[in-house]
């Protein structure tokens, strides 16, 4: 019933209203004074890879099955980690390094027999994995650089400002009037995947302000587990 651009438009929209209301009551919204010291090109810079993440990873979605995207996807987790050690002077144990070591042995293992399709040609195979890795590059750039802005706001302020420059961002190319021919079925899961935008970046966004970026990445490398799960349901 959409495209990819228009889910996330209608994501970022869903969320950046229900923050906004949150932030207004609670009277959390972020002063002037917070972006100061050229901190306005960061937070931009952010909110632009965050949008790129959206927008690859929906577009990927429409040449993968959900599986093989969720797998990919869990680069991003890798990148994050790395960056927290390189950026933050972050511990990683041997023990951790092990753990690594199998997440990128089992990226191999997963795609066995899949090699020679995503090399031999151009085909909507590697288009996908192409764009789901672009999706995974820009997530970390995004959580890295957040985590680098918590020194001067709070995990609700940034959540606001991501879903805010993410409607901004994606409206121009959105086709808003879309929504006009959904069921009822869809609606309700365009509704969903709004609340899940807030529910799961916003976890997201508070466990980077209080946890390392490492261990972050490796719950989240459980996500590939849950998806294969529930798309076994569905």
């Amino acid at each position: 019933h959409l495209d990819a651009i228009t889910v996330s438009f209608y994501r970022f929209v869903i969320a950046f209203l229900f923050v906004l209301a949150v932030s207004l009551v609670n009277k959390e919204l972020p002063t002037f004074r917070q972006f100061g010291q050229r901190r306005w090109f960061f937070i931009l810079l952010t909110g632009i890879s965050l949008t790129v993440n959206y927008l690859t990873y929906a577009q990927g979605l429409a040449h993968l099955d959900p599986e093989s995207a969720q797998v990919l996807i869990q680069f991003a987790p890798f990148l994050l980690m790395l960056g927290g050690i390189w950026l933050f002077n972050e511990s990683f144990t041997k023990l951790q390094m092990l753990g690594a070591t199998i997440l990128l042995s089992g990226f191999v293992l997963f795609f066995d027999g899949k090699w020679q399709l995503l090399f031999s040609s151009l085909s909507q195979y590697t288009i996908g994995v192409i764009l789901i890795l672009i999706a995974a590059v820009t997530w970390a750039i995004y959580a890295l650089l957040q985590k680098s802005l918590f020194q001067h706001f709070t995990s609700s302020q940034m959540t606001l400002l991501m879903y805010g420059m993410g409607c901004l961002f994606i409206f121009p190319f959105a086709s808003i009037f879309q929504i006009s021919g959904m069921t009822w079925l869809s609606g309700l899961s365009l509704l969903f995947c709004g609340f899940n935008t807030i529910i799961a970046y916003g976890c997201f966004t508070k466990a980077l302000s209080v946890w390392e970026a490492s261990k972050v990445s490796a719950v989240i490398a459980l996500a590939p587990i849950f998806t294969i799960l529930n798309t076994g349901i569905a």
